[in-house]
């Protein structure tokens, strides 16, 4: 768990990388690795700030591979 100046010092520093925004994004919403790599566009409503997780990306014996999410069983 980190410290709320612990979250701004990486952000500080992550917001210079290519994926800044995605780091921003799992810090704040708690996303998993692979829901945040297997989002879409489509899943993303920017003016009712809503992102609704479809899918999930994994890597299995070196291919990857999109998935839905867990199931209702899961």
């Amino acid at each position: 768990m980190w410290e709320p100046a612990q979250v701004g010092a990486f952000l500080d520093v992550a917001s210079e990388h290519r994926l800044g925004a995605l780091f921003e994004l799992a810090m704040f919403t708690g996303m998993r690795r692979g829901e945040l790599l297997g989002l879409r566009w489509t899943d993303i409503d920017l003016p009712k700030r809503v992102i609704t997780v479809r899918n999930k990306r994994v890597q299995t014996a070196g291919r990857i591979l999109d998935q839905g999410t867990k199931t209702g069983h899961g």
